[in-house]
């Protein structure tokens, strides 16, 4: 900016005559009736002719007042500011100013809203593999002697998730195995055995910006049970009581933690992916035995892409545990 964009200059001619004002560059300053305007740095020459055919000159030089821009905060633990980019740093409002002079400046209001620790999962390419000790498998729907349940908490993106995967385990020899993921803002359940396949979905439509734990629960035999959709207290909103015609009852292949084409589903979820806490069948030869998996990814360090509980490792590529933060 300028320090003084604007200067006037008088000249009147001693016969009378009417004065006419010019500018060499008006990239550079324009004028009017006297009144020089800076438009930019550089140099021009306003000139001054009388119709009686005299004239004068006036050279102009323009340059910044001040090149110095000084950046403040009124609340550090709120937004810090520096060369004017602003990193939120805690939940409240604050006031960023950018100053030249102490009679020049601008102000810009910030909202920041709850910064919470998560993983991305927004795109086709984030996803985490999911293996049991030292074998490719997940853990998978189907046990015939007690239930498992699949529990995820997760915040939604600037929209409602339309679609995506949150887990996925197949097995592409026998076509059996199954999805966890969203249609068109609500939690569906499918199961693929032999080629065959049964969908259900939540009655409970996800809203954007919110913080959820979606609990599937499968009852032994892994025929029927259920999708609890909880908010961010632990309250339920809604449990959708779930019968699928068959079960995804052979897990010792491929999983992951959100999408991954190659197994199934490769749509991104669109959430932030906070905490896993899964007791399902390893997948090992058989029915293998129940295994849980529990990990918080809200706690982990900023960066970390690789966790392991009990004998179940999670692996995300492209992506890590990173500041997210909430605007409710």
């Amino acid at each position: 900016g300028y320090s003084n964009p604007t200067k006037t200059i008088t000249a009147s001619a001693s016969d009378g005559a009417s004065v006419t004002w010019s500018t060499s560059n008006s990239s550079v300053a324009t004028v009017s009736n006297g009144t020089i305007t800076a438009k930019s740095t550089g140099t021009a020459v306003i000139t001054a002719s009388t119709s009686s055919g005299a004239s004068a000159t006036c050279t102009v030089t323009v340059s910044n007042g001040s090149s110095t821009v000084s950046w403040s905060t009124s609340d550090s633990s709120v937004a810090s500011v520096s060369s004017g980019t602003v990193n939120a740093r805690g939940k409240g409002a604050a006031t960023i100013t950018a100053s030249i002079s102490s009679s020049i400046k601008a102000t810009c209001s910030v909202k920041v809203g709850e910064t919470n620790k998560a993983v991305a999962l927004t795109s086709s390419s984030m996803y985490a593999t999911f293996k049991w000790g030292n074998y490719g498998r997940g853990l998978f729907f189907y046990n015939s002697s007690s239930a498992t349940t699949f529990e995820f908490t997760f915040i939604t993106g600037s929209t409602a998730p339309s679609s995506g995967c949150l887990y996925q385990v197949y097995n592409s020899n026998n076509k059996n195995g199954g999805v966890i993921g969203f249609d068109s803002g609500k939690v569906f359940v499918t199961q693929y055995h032999s080629g065959n396949t049964s969908k259900k979905t939540s009655s409970y439509t996800l809203s954007a910006n919110t913080k959820y734990t979606v609990t599937v629960t499968f009852n032994k035999g892994g025929l029927t049970g259920s999708i609890a959709v909880k908010d961010s207290n632990g309250t339920v909103l809604n449990t959708t009581s779930c019968s699928w015609s068959t079960t995804g009852a052979d897990g010792s292949s491929s999983a992951t933690i959100g999408p991954l084409s190659s197994i199934l589903n490769g749509t991104a979820p669109n959430v932030y992916l906070q905490k896993v806490n899964i007791r399902g069948t390893n997948g090992q030869a058989g029915y293998g035995t129940n295994q849980t998996c529990q990990v918080d990814f809200s706690a982990g360090s900023i960066g970390a892409t690789s966790f392991t509980s009990d004998k179940t490792t999670i692996a995300f590529k492209n992506t890590s545990v990173q500041y997210y933060v909430l605007f409710q």
